[in-house]
């Protein structure tokens, strides 16, 4: 399996976590991906974007046209060499993510040695 495998192709608790990702981050998007030789697995969220929200940036073509697309906004939140370890650490991000800066800060300092 890597990154171009189709979800349908996909082992039934690895789409498992595609369809769970998707529930917990509300993204439009999921995959997992891998290196080749490598155990390790990679959770990717994605949204879909268009570039007309983007107000500073412009595309033109050779004739100076704007030209406005669709593209998928992705990020790797999360690495795991099996399933569990894959959730755990998508969770932990997503904990993460919803903590004000002072409860992030204090978390941080308590863990330094």
């Amino acid at each position: 399996m890597n990154s171009l495998t189709p979800l349908e192709n996909y082992p039934a608790d690895l789409r498992e976590v595609v369809d769970w990702a998707k529930n917990l981050f509300g993204c439009a998007t999921a995959r997992i991906s891998t290196f080749d030789g490598q155990p390790v697995m990679f959770l990717v969220i994605g949204w879909a974007r268009h570039t007309r929200d983007l107000p500073r940036v412009v595309w033109r073509n050779e004739d100076g046209e704007r030209i406005d697309f669709s593209y998928t906004e992705e990020q790797a939140i999360a690495s795991g060499d099996t399933v569990e370890e894959l959730k755990a650490s998508a969770a932990e991000y997503h904990r993460i993510t919803q903590l004000r800066v002072e409860e992030f800060s204090k978390e941080w300092i308590a863990k330094k040695p």
